[in-house]
């Protein structure tokens, strides 16, 4: 065994081994980072447009469906307000999943 080798519990890791480590950490924290923005849009390879920030899951529609949606903006706002009362609410920054809901 050469000097450049590390003996870890019954294994025994090379530098090689220890820098592909180190930068597979790195790389999780930058996606880990990239989640927790979480907010705006984006246009999927589909051609749907997906809105992220709002749960644990991006909502995505077409255009078709966004535009029939802020059709009844109105109508779904006053159904929102009617019926709030009956709703749960999940408190700001509550984590749900992996993702923290801002």
């Amino acid at each position: 065994m050469s000097n450049d080798n590390k003996s870890v519990g019954l294994v025994s890791v090379t530098e090689t081994e220890e820098q592909e480590l180190a930068r597979l950490r790195q790389e999780n924290a930058a996606l880990k980072a990239q989640k927790s923005i979480g907010h705006g849009c984006k246009i999927t390879e589909k051609g749907g447009m997906s809105v992220y920030g709002l749960g644990r899951f991006p909502i995505t529609l077409y255009a078709t469906q966004w535009e029939a949606f802020f059709e009844r903006l109105d109508t779904i706002k006053q159904f929102f307000g009617e019926n709030k009362h009956l709703m749960s609410v999940k408190a700001k920054g509550v984590v749900e999943g992996n993702v923290k809901i801002a």
